[in-house]
């Protein structure tokens, strides 16, 4: 599990990294080799000059800049990485200038990358949203409104011939009572199941059933209960 997590953290650093080490390799390749670029690129700080170093070592004992390369991007696992070796090799296959081929995969990387936050964020914001109405803010109003109807005083109506009796009265709140719990229950699970999905982990939607259904049912009797003391 810590292997797996390790794995995952450099990757991300890696593509964090990649639009600035591809914009590096564009102002260089104009002079220089595709080995001298390799060596240029091993030579700086993070997660991707450490796999240019790799990539320079192994050009230093033999292999070449291409193979070096290829072995890079199979062992990254990343796709964005791939891409970016891919445009390295193209733009070294196709000799001439290749700037203006790594700096345009540069800025594709980035407004990727950009889209990728924004949609991130947007899950981030429904997901977050999701979970405190369905263990926060809907216990609380449903709360609030169950115990105003229960402190309406309806069955005094029956006297004047309006309304209805005390005991048809009682049996409805009850059943509006239970009526909301089982509201909150499917609100829980629903909103536990679509958040689970959201995460591609449908899993959690057992974890956070678990904590929102009893929050939800517990914070609709509390607020029943505080609402009654202040009101």
């Amino acid at each position: 599990m810590f292997d797996k997590f390790h794995e995952l953290k450099k990757k991300k650093k890696i593509e964090e990294e990649l639009p600035s080490t591809l914009f590096e390799a564009a102002s260089l390749s104009s002079f220089m080799t595709l080995e001298q670029v390799i060596h240029s690129l091993s030579q700086g700080s993070g997660e991707l000059a450490l796999e240019f170093k790799k990539v320079s070592n192994q050009i230093k004992h033999g292999i070449t800049a291409e193979k070096a390369l290829k072995s890079m991007k199979k062992d990254s696992k990343s796709p964005v990485l791939e891409r970016a070796v891919n445009t390295m090799l193209k733009a070294h296959e196709a000799g001439g200038n290749p700037s203006k081929m790594l700096k345009e995969t540069a800025e594709d990387i980035n407004e990727t990358a950009e889209a990728i936050q924004e949609k991130s964020t947007n899950t981030a914001i429904e997901k977050y949203t999701l979970l405190l109405a369905g263990g926060g803010l809907v216990p609380m109003i449903l709360g609030c409104l169950t115990r105003l109807v229960q402190e309406l005083k309806l069955g005094k109506l029956g006297s004047l011939g309006m309304g209805m009796k005390e005991s048809v009265r009682q049996a409805v709140t009850q059943n509006a009572v239970l009526g909301t719990q089982i509201y909150l229950i499917e609100y829980a699970l629903i909103a536990s199941v679509f958040v689970a999905l959201q995460e591609n982990n449908l899993h959690k939607a057992f974890i956070y059933a678990a904590v929102l259904l009893p929050a939800s049912i517990g914070l609709f009797h509390v607020t029943k209960t505080v609402f009654t003391m202040f009101f």
